[in-house]
């Protein structure tokens, strides 16, 4: 993730680099749980020692994500090119689905689950659109059509979004007449008061930038959560989370463990670590090579693929 050159005095504490180091050591540990140990048998066993590593495994990995998020969003504060920067995401985010898939699902080809670099993008394609909106003349903001779509927008997708998580991720049946008019209806409420508290404490202008950035991320949200990216609508919103409280960064990554927590699993909460590494980051690039962190991504996926083969707990892809 790309962040500023910084000419002042070397400076105690962690530095990009040193972060990424400790994302991609924690990812890789991660990945050695879900690419190898997962296809072992007696994973799914609590009782078994091989579940356990597992989950020791997984749950070391937990603070990787958030690391990155964080990245992004300052190389996102501090890149000359936001353009750029996003075609590199995208890229490599076509590089890595293939290693990805077949690390984790044994094909080349899976509709499962896509990398996270596509979450990485969705993400910076957010806070771009962000960065345009706010930048707008108060005449290019359409107050009625803003008003409106803010009103319908976010509440559906919180409807959605909803619905899907207890019909899928909890395996419950909830008739659609009950769920859909309360979840509306919330929705609706919490719009309404972000929208009129923010009117009545800044001006219409801000209330406006915020009714563009809601329907903005309602839809990023929503494109998240459809194309199965990794963490889904979670990862976006952890993202855009961190990036709001951007002054202060320990505020914004303990809140952005907590988005993920509640929003995606109760294991992300081993994330929290990570304030500990970002207070002790002193904002300076540091040393290291540019596409290196880039590549690690699909190799160490593809390595995991192979040495999983290797060890005979899967097999290669027919179209291989």
């Amino acid at each position: 993730m790309e962040q500023a050159v910084d000419q002042n005095p070397i400076k105690k504490g962690l530095t990009g680099q040193a972060l990424k180091v400790i994302a991609v050591i924690s990812m890789i540990i991660d990945h050695i749980g879900y690419a190898i140990l997962n296809r072992m048998p007696g994973v799914n066993d609590p009782g078994k020692l091989i579940s356990v590593i597992y989950m020791i495994l997984r749950t070391i990995g937990r603070p990787a994500f958030p690391i990155f998020c964080f990245l992004l969003v300052e190389g996102f504060l501090h890149t000359r090119s936001v353009g750029k920067y996003a075609i590199r995401l995208f890229i490599f985010a076509l590089i890595s689905e293939i290693p990805f898939d077949l690390a984790f699902y044994g094909k080349p080809i899976s509709n499962n689950h896509q990398n996270v670099y596509f979450t990485l993008l969705i993400g910076v394609l957010v806070l771009w659109a962000f960065k345009k909106i706010s930048s707008l003349d108060e005449k290019k903001l359409p107050k009625g059509l803003l008003y409106v779509a803010v009103m319908i927008i976010p509440p559906a997708y919180l409807t959605w979004s909803v619905e899907r998580f207890i019909t899928r991720k909890l395996d419950m049946y909830v008739s659609p007449a009950l769920i859909i008019p309360i979840c509306a209806v919330i929705g609706l409420i919490l719009v309404y008061l972000a929208i009129s508290r923010t009117s009545a404490k800044y001006n219409e202008r801000t209330a406006l930038i915020l009714c563009a950035d809601l329907i903005v991320l309602s839809a990023a949200a929503w494109a998240a959560d459809m194309l199965n990216i990794d963490y889904a609508s979670a990862g976006v919103i952890a993202i855009v989370v961190i990036y709001l409280y951007r002054t202060d960064r320990v505020t914004g990554i303990v809140y952005g463990c907590i988005a993920l927590t509640v929003l995606s699993s109760p294991l992300e909460i081993a994330a929290l670590p990570d304030a500990i590494a970002i207070s002790k980051y002193n904002g300076r690039r540091g040393k290291g090579i540019k596409y290196l962190f880039y590549i690690i991504y699909p190799l160490h996926l593809a390595i995991l693929y192979l040495i999983a083969y290797a060890m005979g707990l899967c097999t290669l892809p027919s179209v291989l």
